[in-house]
């Protein structure tokens, strides 16, 4: 069975071309043209990461291409100058904000001062974490640095979608099995589609209920059972949804809480769910389908229930 694409849990937005725009009429003290190759360099990469910092950086790439180093400087600071937020996204990640069950985070090759420089452009509290290039060590593409933010987040590379404004950048991260997209204008009503769908409020839902998912009788009662929590993580595929383990049991019951209710054996309907929910080992396999191969009856179907004494489960 194909279990249902989750709705990502996280989003991860680039910042430059896709949080901050930059303002086609930006005259700077160097041609356009120029700085775009100023900023793209083995010197700049390494201030990005960290290695350097910016008025070093600015030195090295003035001799580099015969400037000086205030034109560098310059040129740099009116770029950034003329950043301005992207309103329709800055409103979309502010709608993201309003469900707890979504994590927004930012990530930049950026260098440090200019990072701090850019408190003043963009709401930085919008964001459950912002990822710097010079912070990690790293910069896009490198797979580094999708692996890293991955490790603070804490999620699975298929529960995290990566906005970017370059293909390469957007490659990078679905070679680790991220979902990226090349920001456009398209892009917000995409990620309304994702989040907002049907299946994606059921997906938050899931997530936000995660190891609440009892089942209710008809008059009310609701009760905790196995059969169901081994169904949601079977469909679904998703661990996280589901606090279960195969633990030292060697077949399973209905019910989670049955001491309290009193004796209820195990079933081999339960148990072969668990076999194919939780994939034990193949020792517990093996061991559990000999244990089910004793309730054979003579015409080769199977007892449903276990019939043994309470201190022998």
């Amino acid at each position: 069975m194909n279990s249902p694409q989750a709705s990502p849990r996280a989003i991860i937005f680039d910042i430059g071309d896709v949080l901050l725009k930059w303002s086609a009429t930006t005259t700077t003290t160097i041609p356009s043209r120029k700085l775009r190759d100023v900023l793209s360099t083995p010197i700049w990469f390494k201030y990005e990461r960290g290695g350097i910092n910016r008025d070093v950086c600015c030195e090295m790439s003035a001799q580099k291409f015969s400037l000086s180093t205030n034109e560098i400087a310059e040129a740099a600071e009116q770029a950034r100058e003329s950043l301005q937020p992207d309103h329709s996204t800055i409103s979309f990640i502010r709608e993201l904000r309003r469900n707890p069950a979504i994590q927004v985070y930012a990530m930049s090759n950026i260098g440090k001062e200019d990072f701090e420089e850019l408190g003043t452009k963009a709401d930085w509290l919008l964001f459950d974490c912002v990822f710097t290039s010079a912070s990690a060590g790293t910069r896009k593409p490198e797979l580094g640095f999708y692996s890293h933010v991955l490790n603070r987040i804490g999620l699975a590379a298929n529960q995290v979608i990566f906005i970017d404004d370059k293909d390469e950048n957007a490659d990078a991260a679905r070679t680790l099995g991220i979902r990226g997209l090349v920001f456009g204008d398209w892009t917000v009503d995409t990620l309304r589609e994702i989040f907002y769908s049907p299946i994606g409020k059921g997906w938050r839902w899931l997530y936000q209920n995660a190891n609440q998912c009892g089942s209710t009788t008809t008059s009310g009662i609701t009760f905790a059972d196995n059969f169901a929590k081994l169904l949601i993580v079977d469909i679904l595929q998703d661990r996280s949804l589901i606090d279960i383990s195969w633990g030292s049991s060697k077949t399973w019951n209905f019910f989670v809480d049955k001491d309290e209710r009193g004796y209820f054996p195990d079933d081999l309907d339960t148990t072969s769910l668990a076999l194919i929910a939780l994939q034990p080992s193949t020792k517990t396999v093996s061991s559990v389908l000999n244990k089910m191969s004793e309730y054979v009856n003579d015409d080769g179907a199977f007892q449903v229930i276990i019939m043994a004494l309470p201190e022998e489960q």
